[in-house]
């Protein structure tokens, strides 16, 4: 059986980098979210929409794993 080993504490540049990872996936989600506001095409607008959920799916089981993480081993000094 494998052993368990204790979370490790996360560096302050792997949050940012994580911050900035989930940034770049809102600017994405925005471009998506004007393109649909902008586009009259429904077959347009649904592949957008698929897009949009696709991006927020991924990024919202990506962040919280990141966030439990950070949780359990905190952050080094």
């Amino acid at each position: 059986m494998a052993e368990k080993t204790a979370p490790m504490p996360m560096s302050a540049a792997d949050v940012v980098a994580y911050f900035q990872c989930c940034g770049d996936a809102f600017a994405c989600l925005s471009t998506i979210i004007g393109a649909i506001q902008d586009d009259d095409n429904p077959s347009t607008t649904d592949a957008l929409i698929v897009a949009g959920m696709h991006v927020a799916d991924r990024f919202a089981r990506v962040a919280n794993t990141w966030r439990d993480w950070a949780s359990a081993g905190g952050l080094k000094p």
